[in-house]
């Protein structure tokens, strides 16, 4: 069974999206390390229609993923994975500033590291990140032993135990695709 495993939101029929409205560096650089100046006043937009509640939305900025957890999604990482994912709650609401749903954080996970294999992982790459996957990605050995990191690419990579609390709870919103590694 592999280690590892790419995040992905799992795809649905239903058109929706979310954009963030955040006008704070890490939305640009997330550097895996805490975010110290963060307002919760912050704006994330979604539509169209109603809010479907999911306990993992993702969206992308700057072509980075960024999660927005729900609040249940929230306390079982806090409770099986703590000090891994810091919340930063922000404001959920439509285009016209109606609709609010509240709860939602946005996952600042804590460890970033280098160890996407270039060589092996096969893509178009462009400004360092990928614009298409053809295949798994693969890593080099991470010297790792949490929960969730983050790839200095960008990618959010989870482990085995992360999966595996995920199909425990119900979690359905995510998919897990199986990394290579050397």
């Amino acid at each position: 069974m592999p280690s590892y495993f790419e995040i992905k939101k799992r795809s649905t029929r239903e058109r929706a999206f979310v954009v963030l409205g955040c006008e704070n560096q890490y939305l640009a650089h997330p550097k895996g390390t805490p975010v110290t100046d963060w307002d919760a006043r912050q704006l994330a937009v979604y539509g169209p229609g109603e809010f479907h509640e999911r306990d993992y939305v993702e969206t992308s900025p700057h072509s980075r993923p960024f999660p927005l957890f729900s609040p249940r999604f929230q306390a079982a990482i806090e409770q099986w994975f703590p000090r891994e994912v810091q919340f930063l709650p922000l404001r959920l609401i439509k285009p016209n500033g109606t609709g609010e749903v509240s709860g939602y954080a946005l996952g600042n996970v804590l460890t970033m590291l280098d160890c996407l294999d270039r060589e092996q992982t096969h893509g178009t790459w462009y400004n360092g990140r990928f614009i298409t996957l053809l295949g798994s990605l693969t890593l080099k050995s991470p010297d790792f032993s949490g929960a969730l990191f983050r790839l200095k690419e960008g990618t959010i990579i989870a482990s085995a135990a992360f999966k595996s609390m995920v199909e425990e709870q119900g979690f359905a919103d995510l998919d897990f695709v199986p990394c290579n590694s050397e």
